[in-house]
């Protein structure tokens, strides 16, 4: 499994992909992001903000919190985990924008 711990003179970057920080990962509940849309009414979320000032971007990614132990590596939090080693506020990771033009983290 690849762990990727990114600095920004670690990795070149297409026009199409930014470094971004992560500042802020908050628990909260599908209720509170998704209101009357979400699938699994009261779903534990972790919410993550990611921020590139260079380039004025910032990035919500909402991931479903799992108990420890039980996360399957195909989830979007396996994923990231998987990728990245962890998840902590001042960590640097990827964004990819998609063919809509919106930002994802890049799994």
């Amino acid at each position: 499994m690849e762990n990727l711990n990114y600095t920004k003179d670690d990795v070149k970057i297409s026009p199409n992909e930014v470094l971004a920080v992560i500042s802020s990962v908050n628990m909260t509940t599908s209720d509170a992001v998704y209101g009357t849309k979400a699938k699994k009414s009261g779903q534990k979320i972790i919410a993550i903000v990611c921020e590139n000032a260079d380039n004025k971007i910032t990035h919500d990614e909402n991931l479903n919190h799992y108990q420890q132990g039980e996360v399957p590596d195909n989830s979007k939090l396996g994923k990231f985990l998987i990728k990245y080693g962890g998840l902590k506020i001042g960590q640097i990771i990827k964004l990819v924008k998609n063919e809509n033009g919106f930002w994802k983290v890049d799994f």
